[in-house]
């Protein structure tokens, strides 16, 4: 049951994002109708096969709306190493190096790509 209602879930977010709102309505109800539908069978093949369906309709449904729609949906986690151990959360940064706004290390890193091209140090 857990995978159908995770199924569904991800298939209603993704439905909602197809851009014409005809073709959205019209995948909506077809998504509440048939999982309404099928909701009292119990069989186990017949429900692994309805499974199979719902996997295909959704992903086709990814390949029709818009990546950059469906983006925006998700939120994204920082992790930091704290003692040891990998926590959520966000580390802070060293307000003196990145002054300037450049990193140093990046600047350094920049200035031996250049010398070692030969673009520096030319007379």
């Amino acid at each position: 049951m857990n995978r159908v209602r995770h199924i569904y879930k991800e298939l209603m977010s993704t439905a909602k994002c197809i851009p014409e709102p005809a073709k959205r309505e019209k995948a909506l109800e077809e998504i509440r109708h048939r999982f309404r539908e099928n909701a009292s069978k119990k069989d186990a093949d017949s429900l692994a096969k309805l499974l199979e369906l719902a996997e295909a309709k959704l992903s086709y449904l990814k390949i029709v709306t818009p990546k950059s729609i469906r983006g925006t949906k998700a939120s994204k986690t920082k992790f930091i190493m704290k003692d040891g151990k990998l926590v959520e959360g966000s580390a802070q940064s060293d307000k003196k190096a990145f002054k300037s706004g450049v990193d140093p290390d990046d600047l350094a890193r920049h200035h031996h790509l250049m010398r070692r091209q030969y673009f520096m140090d030319r007379k």
